[in-house]
């Protein structure tokens, strides 16, 4: 009889316990942490194959054929990582003090991946490497990139002033 008294608290607790993590709010949001480090981890992903391109832009080349073959290939490819990454990202579930920012990031990720389908497009037509160069600095591609940082940004420093440590590394 002893014993049942000193297990109904612990028995009270299980209960308490099951209950609050069985009845969840009913939506299927995650809290910010969850969100961000989800975020955080489809970013790395993208990162981890998106890292050979850039070793391969990046290395000399023997002629301005050769790079800008290298740059076509880049972009082929790099739209496929970028549209993967935003499949990702819109199937997060942001809490509700993260959904503005969460949009803003999408909606910069659909339009970065116009103006790379864009430039994908016109490098089919570039013949040398001021060509390239003037394509690669395009302002409709910058407008672009820095509105998908910026909306990056913003998340990253929602996680610093809440205290969550991620390093959504946007640049």
């Amino acid at each position: 009889m002893a014993a049942r008294a000193l297990l109904r608290p612990f028995i009270a607790f299980a209960l308490t316990v099951t209950l609050f993590v069985g009845c969840g709010s009913d939506d299927d949001s995650s809290t910010a942490d969850e969100y961000l480090l989800e975020l955080q981890s489809a970013f790395d992903r993208a990162d981890v194959r998106f890292q050979p391109l850039t070793e391969t832009i990046n290395q000399d080349f023997g002629s301005e054929s050769e790079e800008i073959t290298a740059w076509r290939e880049f972009f082929a490819a790099d739209l496929e990582i970028l549209n993967d990454l935003l499949d990702e990202i819109r199937n997060l579930n942001p809490p509700g003090e993260l959904e503005d920012e969460h949009q803003q990031l999408v909606e910069g990720g659909d339009e970065l991946v116009q103006a790379i389908s864009e430039t994908r497009d016109d490098i089919g037509d570039v013949t040398s490497k001021a060509e390239l160069e003037e394509l690669l600095e395009s302002p409709a591609l910058d407008e672009r990139t820095n509105r998908f940082d910026s909306a990056c940004i913003q998340l990253q420093q929602a996680a610093d002033s809440r205290g969550i440590e991620v390093d959504l590394d946007c640049e």
